[in-house]
């Protein structure tokens, strides 16, 4: 009786700590926008728990990878993953708290019998930054006039395969 009683309440309590996750609406998770480029490497998603406080971007010939730093509201500053390869040379792009992406732009092509995104640009409400990579290919350009950039997506290798924006609207 007594070792029900203990299992019994030991369950309980479990059972009270253990919250399931709240499914994210549709609005909480960004509308898509694109992506723009090939369709080749594997899928990835940044979205971050605070602002993006930078963005760096190493290119050459193409855009080799993208990743970001963003910030929480403590003010702590964490990296995101490395979005395509180690090629090319690192650019930095700093946004200090009041300066927002309000367009990316940027093309993409075939290199080396794969499409992938040539060049990138950002322009901010101060600022633009880039081309990153270089001309050629097909042009692609998303002015934000309503809502802001969440986080970005799209496909991945060894190079930049693709890229979308989410937005917030």
């Amino acid at each position: 009786m007594c070792w029900g009683y203990l299992q019994h309440l030991f369950l309980s309590l479990l059972l009270t700590r253990i919250k399931p996750k709240k499914k994210k609406k549709m609005a909480d998770q960004g509308v898509r926008v694109g992506p723009w480029g090939g369709s080749g490497g594997g899928p990835w998603e940044f979205i971050p728990d605070g602002r993006i406080s930078q963005i760096s971007i190493r290119s050459g010939s193409v855009v080799d990878a993208i990743y970001f730093v963003f910030t929480d509201r403590s003010g702590n500053n964490y990296r995101s993953l490395h979005f395509g390869g180690p090629g090319g040379f690192l650019h930095e792009i700093p946004l200090p708290i009041g300066e927002e992406i309000i367009r990316i732009s940027g093309r993409y092509g075939v290199f080396d019998g794969t499409t992938v995104i040539t060049s990138l640009t950002f322009k901010t409400n101060r600022n633009t930054y880039g081309q990153y990579g270089t001309d050629g290919g097909t042009d692609f350009s998303l002015p934000i006039t309503k809502g802001r950039i969440i986080g970005f997506y799209g496909m991945h290798g060894s190079l930049l395969d693709n890229i979308g924006v989410i937005l917030c609207p």
